[in-house]
Parts: structure tokens; C-alpha cells; sequence
């Protein structure tokens, strides 16, 4: 007798998967398991195999637009480099669902990895809805704790991407709110205007290196739902729920505060100018107020190309429906950064002229004024404005004082100059007028006696014992606000007897002006200072840190450059060691060039002279814009040398610079 011929069933071996769905697409199109892929993959090393079929289970899905993924059988996980025509698909599989490929494995730098294959089936599978998860309305949902876990409904209105254009997360609103949802594996499944129901956890980001300067502000961090699973999508494009939105200003958004507000991720409408800025390798865009100078940046992850969309709307007005995604924590404060949700030109857009002299105080007149004054600002004073992209021009004002005593304004060669006087307090009223139109707005003013308060020379603050750690030496130092610091917020404060860095925040930066005498308080350290792997102790930054101003007498002093040494080469320069030598309070008069380089993705900018050249310290060679018309034009410059970040080498900074009669002054931090 003959014996019994086996059947392609009996043939069949699960190699180790027990998922039932599983085995029944290995069994239907006679696929491996994943294992088995994993093994041959090995065997095949950096030559790829044969063509093979493969059944397994979507880990995670880490590029949505070319199918690059992680499957699993239960047992073993392979990588799966891309899927032909994955783009084109119209229903795509998602996280947690069955798929089956054919393709070619092999070995790449150690990793087994399935080359770019087809795809053959995918079978899909419904998120499971968690009761642990408690269902409520956006609005509810954000202000939750952290950790909370909730299931929210919504419409996706925008979605963001992390570097490569991989969707990182999106923006989900209904009637009443809006919050960011970040997820990468739930933000490659939804688009724009799908109705979703997610479920996460409630969390507030913040960068680990932000963390600090955000707890000295009071910044929560961005309000959002991470850890995600989309149980529900219409797949349909419906309309963004933007009717119940109040209309605010740009100015509004940016002026509230981190500290009592949380409105991240929430969505706002303004009439707003978009502002295109190429850089090289990347491109900026901002979301401006109509003074188109009050607003922030839009956040990207992709270099600008995310924002490509924008290009058609720069320097035009707008209504734009926009939301502050985080803060940029810094020393000096917390700055919110946009994304635009949607984006419309006002074609023949017209300011409405009754508005523009309350439009013309808010913007432009009222923060010339401080609250709080220690002396005489003699300061010029804005008697006309215009408001920007528009007809509006020859908006007109005048100023009186309650108090002319406290503070009082003179008419000096058709020039309008702001005086303070005695102690006190004063309301200044400005009387804003435009065609028939009026506005009359309200600033309070206090002038302070601060003839009692104690201070040391520059030299003497420089020489005061400075510690690095726990124990703080702090110095009431007075001098004259010199040049801008650059990649800091600061300045240089001088005095005939020497110079020294000063860190500060933006809000004191926008009350200085070069050349006021000021008297200031702050902590006398070394930024950067510290050893290396070898105990080689490096000085780091002289600096009086986080300083404030306790008195500001004004007065555009003329720059005390009299201790400038001279004589030195950038040879000699770049030899200082930065082990045991600390020159940052030394400023040096060299001669050379500015070269200003240009590369894809960064630029720089260095001094140089002959074979010689010596880096600027600066994140952007752009923060050196003031002098870039000299590009490569010989000149004379006082410069400062610094080492804020433990470098091997000293870098400088540009403190002015002179071609032929022309002086140039760094004034990047300054506002006034």
C-alpha cells in the first residue's frame, strides 16, 4: 500500500505563534512567522534573501508616509524599512493591527530588517475602549492633573511633525476648547478634520533643559494629552469648530501671563501678519500683531519646511487662527511659540480709522514710559506714528503731566524730551489724534530718591570674591550699560576702571538704553567655570549674574573705552589657555575682518586676520547682522573674549566696530 499524501495543513507550522488571527493569515497565504523572517534575515547577513512572505503584527508604525515600521509574531520583532506605494494608500494599517508583506530580509549595521517590500493584506483592529479612562469634554480634560487619564472627543485641526515631516502629534478642538494630543503613532493616523475619540493621559511638557528658568517663571509646561490610543475616526473632513472663538489680539496672547494662565494648545483668531524669514538650511516664520513687531515665532521641528504653506501669505494681513504650543524658558523669561491652525488673506483689508489712535497709545506710546524712575531719561519722545501695512500715517501726539514737578516734557529744536524731576507720582496723560479721531490714554509714573543706596566701582566687583556652587557673593556694582552681550541677554557694564558681563532678563533689557549710568545688583560668578575629565579647572565667564537695576540715571554717557589694551595679535589671543588664565574682563583692540559662512543647516561668523582667525561666540552668525554690510572689509575692533560652555578654546565677542569713520556698536539685546 501507498502511503497517505501530507496535506498543505498538516505541512503547516505555527513556529511558535499562538495569536489565532495570526495563524490564520500565516495559514492563508503560506507565510513565516516572524521569527523565522528574524532567522533568515541572519543567516542572509548584509546579502539580502530570498523573496519571502511574512505575517506579524504592527508594533509601531515610525514613518506613516513610506510604511516604515516594527512588526511582531509574540515571539520575535523585525524592522520593516518601507512598503511600496504605502503613500498612495487610501486606507492604511495602523498600530495594533494584522499585516502580511512580501519582500527580501537581510542584516543592516546589526539590525535584521525586512528592505522595502509590499504589502499583501492588512486586517484591522478596533482600539479597545478602556473604562479606566473617564470620558469628559476638552475643556474638562485640561485642567486636569497630570496623569489623569481621559477620553476626550474632538475635530483634528492641525498637525505637527517632528523632524523628517514624521507626524509627532495634533491639535484637537470641539465647541468649547482645544488641547494638543501627542502621540507619534496616533498622529500618523488621523488627518485633518477627522472626528476622534482619544483616550491618554494628561501631562504637562516641559524641555529637561527648560525646567529651571521655567519653575523661576511659573511655566506648568505645555498642556496636552500624551500616551495615546485613537478608539474612534470618522475619517471624514469636517469643519473646524471655530464659530465660538473670541477675536483677541496677538498682544493680548503674548502678554498673559505663564504664571496664572496655562493657554497652551489653546486656539485664538486674530487679524495678524505672517512674516516669512529665509535663514540658510531653514526658514522662520512669524505670526505678528499689525504694529508687525509684537508676536513670536512659529515652532517647527523640520527647519520650516512644515510651514511651506505660509510663503504665499508673507507680509500680508490676515485673520489667523493660531495657538501658543509651549514656551521658549530662558533666564530672561518664558516666550510663546505658535502654530497657525488656519490662515486667510484680507484682501483689501482696511484699518478701521476710529481705531487707530487707541491702536497707536497700546503699540507704540505707552511703553516708552518705565513705572519706575531714578533719574532723568532726557528721553526723546514719539510725536507721530504710523501703523504698518496700512494708510494710517501721521497719527499725532501730545503729552501733559499732573505733576510737572515729578515729570514734565520739553519742546527742544521741534523735538518732544520726557523729563523727571523731584519724588513722586505723576500721570501722564498722551492725547492721540488721527482725522477726527481722539484717543487720550493714561500712564503712571514714580520718581525715586536713590541717593541712599551703596555701590562699588567695576574693578572692585570684578575683584570681589566670586564662588561657583552654593555660596553667592552678590555686588551692588555702578557703571555704564556698554554694548550687547550676544547668545545672553545682557550687557557689558564699564566704568573708567574696568569691565564685566552682566546677565539680566528681556523685561529689564527693554528698560536700558547704551550708555545709561545705572547702578545694578546682582551675583558675582563664573559662568562655565569647572574641570574636565583630567581635573584641568576650566575659568569659564566672568559675570555678574541675574542682575537687576536699582537705579538708571540715564543719560547717554559716552562708552568708557580707556582700558582697551592694545598691541595684541589674534595669535596671541588664541593662545590664552582657558585651564588657568580668566581674560573675559580684559577688552582688546585688534585689527583684522569679519568673514561671515554660510552652510546648510548653521552659520557662522570669525574674526580674521592674516592666517589667523578667531570664532565669534554666537548661536547664528545673523546675531552679528549689524556688522555684516563690512563682510570681509578690514577694520578695527574692540572685542571681549568668553568661554560660557567649557570649550577648549576662548571665543570673542564684538563690542564695536570702526571702517575708516564709521563706528559700529553692538546693540543686539536692546529694545529702546
Amino acid at each position: 500500500t501507498s502511503e497517505k499524501p501530507t496535506t498543505s495543513e498538516e505541512k503547516f507550522d505555527a513556529d511558535g505563534v499562538t495569536d489565532e488571527k495570526l495563524i490564520e493569515l500565516m495559514k492563508k497565504h503560506k507565510a513565516v512567522s516572524v521569527k523565522k523572517a528574524v532567522a533568515m534575515a541572519t543567516a542572509a547577513g548584509s546579502t539580502e534573501s530570498d523573496q519571502i512572505v511574512c505575517a506579524g503584527k504592527i508594533v509601531t508604525i515610525s514613518n506613516a508616509t513610506y510604511g516604515e515600521m516594527t512588526i511582531t509574531d509574540g515571539n520575535a520583532s523585525i524592522y520593516v524599512y518601507g512598503l511600496y506605494d504605502f503613500s498612495d494608500l487610501e486606507n492604511k494599517p495602523v498600530k495594533g493591527d494584522y499585516i502580511v508583506i512580501k519582500g527580501r530580509v537581510k542584516t543592516f549595521k546589526e539590525k535584521q530588517e525586512f528592505s522595502k517590500s509590499n504589502m499583501v493584506e492588512f486586517v484591522h483592529v478596533e482600539a479597545a475602549v478602556d473604562g479606566s479612562y473617564e470620558k469628559m469634554s476638552i475643556k474638562n480634560a485640561r485642567d486636569k492633573e497630570k496623569g489623569t487619564k481621559v477620553s476626550v472627543e474632538g475635530i483634528v485641526a492641525s498637525i505637527t511633525y517632528a523632524n523628517g515631516m514624521k507626524p509627532n502629534g495634533f491639535f484637537l478642538m470641539d465647541n468649547e476648547s482645544s488641547i494638543y494630543v501627542f502621540d507619534q503613532d496616533a498622529a500618523q493616523n488621523v488627518t485633518v478634520g477627522n472626528k476622534v475619540t482619544v483616550q491618554g493621559e494628561k501631562d504637562f511638557f516641559i524641555s529637561s533643559k527648560e525646567i529651571t528658568n521655567a519653575n523661576k517663571f511659573g511655566y506648568k509646561g505645555s498642556n496636552q494629552i500624551t500616551k495615546v490610543s485613537v478608539v474612534s475616526n470618522d475619517k471624514k473632513e469636517n469643519a473646524l469648530p471655530v464659530t465660538n472663538i473670541t477675536e483677541t489680539t496677538v498682544k493680548t496672547v503674548m502678554e498673559t501671563s505663564v504664571k496664572t494662565s496655562n493657554i497652551t494648545g489653546l486656539v485664538y483668531k486674530a487679524k495678524a501678519i505672517i512674516k516669512k524669514s529665509a535663514g540658510s538650511g531653514f526658514t522662520n516664520y512669524y505670526i505678528n500683531d499689525l504694529d508687525n513687531k509684537t508676536g513670536s515665532y512659529v515652532y517647527t521641528q523640520c527647519n520650516g519646511g512644515d510651514f511651506s504653506w505660509l510663503d504665499e501669505f508673507d507680509n500680508k494681513v490676515c485673520e489667523v487662527y493660531f495657538t501658543p504650543i509651549n514656551c521658549k524658558s530662558s533666564p530672561s523669561g518664558c516666550v510663546y511659540r505658535f502654530i497657525p491652525i488656519k490662515v486667510t488673506e484680507l484682501t483689501n483689508y482696511t484699518f478701521d480709522a476710529s481705531k487707530a489712535p487707541e491702536f497707536a497709545f497700546n503699540y507704540f506710546i505707552k511703553d516708552q514710559f518705565d513705572s519706575k524712575y531714578t533719574g532723568d531719561p532726557k528721553k526723546e519722545m514719539l510725536t507721530k506714528a504710523s501703523i504698518p501695512l496700512t494708510d494710517i500715517n501721521n497719527i499725532n501726539v501730545t503729552y501733559t503731566s499732573s505733576n510737572t514737578e515729578v515729570a514734565s516734557f520739553e519742546t527742544k529744536d521741534d523735538k518732544v524730551i520726557f523729563h523727571t524731576g523731584t519724588n513722586g507720582t505723576a500721570e501722564i496723560t498722551a492725547k492721540v489724534t488721527y482725522s477726527t479721531y481722539e484717543y487720550s490714554g493714561k500712564v503712571t509714573v514714580n520718581v525715586k530718591d536713590p541717593s541712599k543706596i551703596t555701590s562699588i566701582t567695576v574693578n572692585e566687583a570684578i575683584d570681589s570674591e566670586s564662588h561657583y556652587n552654593e555660596d553667592k557673593t552678590t555686588v551692588t556694582v555702578k557703571g555704564i550699560v556698554g554694548t550687547s552681550l550676544v547668545n545672553k541677554v545682557g550687557f557689558y557694564l564699564m566704568d573708567d576702571t574696568g569691565t564685566i558681563a552682566v546677565t539680566t532678563d528681556a523685561a529689564t533689557m527693554e528698560t536700558l538704553t547704551m550708555g545709561d549710568e545705572v547702578v545694578i545688583t546682582g551675583v558675582r560668578t563664573k559662568f562655565g567655570h569647572g574641570t574636565d575629565s583630567k581635573n584641568n579647572v576650566y575659568e569659564g565667564t566672568s559675570v555678574i549674574l541675574d542682575a537687576v537695576v536699582e537705579v538708571n540715571n540715564h543719560g547717554a554717557h559716552t562708552l568708557p573705552f580707556a582700558n582697551v589694551i592694545t598691541g595684541k595679535t589674534l595669535s596671541e589671543l588664541l593662545g590664552i589657555s582657558v585651564v588657568d588664565q580668566d581674560p573675559t574682563c580684559n577688552l582688546y583692540k585688534v585689527t583684522g575682518k569679519l568673514v561671515f559662512t554660510e552652510a546648510a543647516k548653521s552659520s557662522t561668523v570669525k574674526l580674521v586676520n592674516g592666517d589667523d582667525s578667531l570664532m565669534l561666540y554666537t548661536s547664528s552668525a545673523s546675531q552679528y547682522n549689524a556688522f555684516k554690510d563690512h563682510n570681509d572689509e578690514d577694520g578695527e575692533f574692540i572685542i571681549a573674549l568668553c568661554n560660557w560652555n567649557k570649550k577648549a578654546q576662548f571665543k570673542a565677542v564684538i563690542l564695536s566696530a570702526t571702517y575708516g569713520e564709521t563706528t559700529i556698536y553692538n546693540q543686539l539685546n536692546f529694545k529702546k
